[in-house]
């Protein structure tokens, strides 16, 4: 018999076959008694049910014997328990068909499914959402929009610095240091204006201490494009851009940073026989420009031997006068630099080193006549002013 049956309507009599014909039901006349009917020929039968009062909660049917108590629930799906009372939280046990981009959220006796924030879609399939080209994202006016996978990213723009939510215009190595945008020497673009432009950034101790150091002027004193009286050093003229873009070797160039770049302290470097020497002159402008263009002699005090350290051991100088700086000019001349004479006088001086000197043919170096202290030289050197 069915387990869910509980009564038998039997009609009596012997069908042509020699058969009886047996209904079967799934309740008793107990609940149901409006629906009984008196039938000639037939007889009712019914089993004692525990179902009647249906013990079984959350639409559980409820079949009568099997257990110890005389009945058993058979649950709907979402719920279980002896009499279906608790709900099955199909979430945790993974017993959903929610998409791997999307949330599960039992309810009672079922379950439905939210796609994740960047996804759209039913639950079941949820899709990325583009945020960039919906235009829904919240980058910085000055980074660009980078899709991901549920997400997105903003990287700021060439020349801008910063999380892409808010983006800085940089125009300063030491500011993209600073901002910890970079902390390793490389490629950087800077902004000047509404002009970005592309310098190599040096951003270790090479030599002039901690921070983002920005290239400003490379002279190879083999050249005359920066002597003494070249008009580069009095214009807001650049030179040779692609020059600003690699460190320590022998391009020149003169970038917009000469005029442009405010600084506290001037990085100055030359390369002899491929040795390297740095200097560095505590020093607080506008820009270089604004120390050099006007011809104004200002002064500095590091001292000759500093200075000679930018040669090495061959440097050499005359020992008197030893005026030092910007614009320094008595017989000899430099941009930048000290000039010295063996007389106690500076208007006929015979040796230099420095940036931009006046010599024969040598625009960076050391030059050295007429009883200097270490022999008369002409060492050309190839020179680096950087600024922070």
């Amino acid at each position: 018999m069915e387990p869910d049956c509980v009564s038998i309507n039997l009609d009596k009599r012997v069908k042509g076959h020699g058969g009886y014909r047996c209904e079967l039901n799934n309740v008793t006349h107990e609940r149901h008694e409006h629906e009984m009917e008196e039938k000639i020929h037939f007889f009712y039968h019914a089993a004692e049910s525990a179902c009647v009062d249906n013990p079984c909660d959350n639409n559980g049917s409820c079949q009568s014997g099997f257990t110890y108590k005389g009945y058993r629930c058979l649950c709907t799906t979402g719920f279980k328990g002896p009499h279906c009372e608790k709900d099955v939280n199909e979430c945790p046990k993974e017993l959903h068909n929610c998409s791997a981009d999307a949330v599960c959220n039992n309810i009672k006796g079922s379950y439905n499914c939210t796609c994740k924030p960047g996804y759209s879609g039913d639950g079941r399939t949820c899709k990325d959402i583009d945020e960039c080209t919906a235009e829904t994202y919240n980058c910085s006016a000055n980074a660009v929009c980078n899709n991901t996978k549920g997400s997105y990213n903003c990287s700021c723009a060439p020349g801008f610095h910063g999380d892409g939510n808010i983006c800085r215009s940089a125009s300063t190595c030491n500011e993209v240091y600073k901002l910890k945008r970079s902390s390793s020497s490389g490629l950087i673009t800077l902004q000047f204006g509404s002009e970005p432009i592309s310098v190599f950034c040096h951003m270790e101790d090479f030599g002039c201490g901690d921070g983002g150091w920005t290239p400003v002027m490379k002279i190879d004193g083999n050249k005359q494009t920066f002597r003494f009286n070249s008009k580069l050093w009095g214009n807001k003229a650049n030179h040779n851009l692609p020059g600003g873009m690699t460190g320590f070797d022998s391009q020149e160039t003169k970038l917009p940073t000469y005029w442009n770049t405010p600084f506290s302290k001037i990085c100055l470097g030359m390369k002899v026989n491929e040795q390297i020497n740095f200097i560095v002159i505590q020093e607080r402008a506008n820009s270089l420009y604004s120390l050099i263009a006007d011809g104004q002699f200002r002064n500095t005090s590091l001292g000759r031997d500093t200075w000679k350290t930018l040669i090495g051991s061959e440097a050499s100088l005359q020992l008197n006068c030893n005026k030092e700086g910007f614009n320094a000019v008595g017989g000899s001349k430099a941009r930048i630099g000290i000039i010295a004479n063996q007389e106690n006088d500076c208007n006929s001086c015979d040796s230099r080193i420095g940036f931009g000197i006046g010599g024969h043919s040598n625009t960076c170096g050391n030059e050295a006549r007429i009883s200097p202290d270490n022999g008369e030289k002409d060492i050309k050197a190839m020179g680096y002013i950087l600024v922070q």
